[in-house]
């Protein structure tokens, strides 16, 4: 059973070799610390996001140097590099940069430890490319719909924020993610009208 849950793991992206050394190459704790690394992931996502938006980089730097370093000791090397890059953007006072790309790490953080939890478990990952409950194009949508009633009354900020939670989830489709950027891009500069626009256009390519 260890064997196929390591053969699991590597499939979705783990390097398990490197993290079975920071086990003393023992499977079994092995397998326990990476089930709570993947299980703690919306819970530190959460923590993250929130220094994030209060703009309080102090703790933002050292969350996500925690998450760097748990996830190296895990062989989950994408994430490791990924919150390394936005370590260095705190400590450099680079917000254009942690602006650009934390997204993008909480995407494939989820993406990574919801591959993990389904090696786990012996089931396949969620299709639809959104974690947990958000999977499937029909929350897309449902979300969309919120933001476009959010922009007919004007909820900037609310229509912001419910556009932060979609590209937060492991949106596995560029195009969408992209197209999400873009409308958020367009309620930032409170040009309501093409936002909405182009939320309605998402959501009649999504069916």
């Amino acid at each position: 059973m260890a064997d196929e849950k390591i053969a699991a793991l590597e499939a979705a992206g783990v390097d398990v070799k490197e993290g079975l050394q920071y086990c003393r190459n023992n499977e079994k704790i092995y397998l326990r610390i990476i089930q709570k690394y993947a299980e703690e992931a919306e819970k530190k996502i959460a923590e993250i996001k929130g220094y994030y938006e209060n703009k309080d980089f102090e703790n933002y730097e050292i969350q996500v140097h925690g998450l760097k370093s748990s996830s190296k000791t895990m062989g989950v090397r994408d994430v490791s590099e990924l919150a390394k890059e936005q370590e260095f953007a705190a400590k450099e006072g680079n917000i254009t940069k942690i602006d650009e790309e934390h997204e993008k790490l909480f995407a494939l953080y989820t993406e990574r430890t919801q591959g993990i939890l389904a090696a786990l478990s012996g089931e396949a990952p969620a299709a639809g490319g959104v974690s947990g409950a958000q999977s499937g194009n029909g929350v897309v949508k449902e979300k969309l719909a919120a933001i476009l009633k959010a922009l007919e009354t004007f909820e900037a900020v609310e229509a912001e924020k419910i556009t932060d939670e979609l590209l937060g989830s492991a949106i596995s489709d560029a195009s969408i993610a992209e197209r999400l950027k873009e409308i958020k891009s367009l309620i930032g500069d409170f040009n309501m009208r093409e936002a909405a626009k182009k939320a309605q256009e998402l959501i009649s390519t999504l069916g």
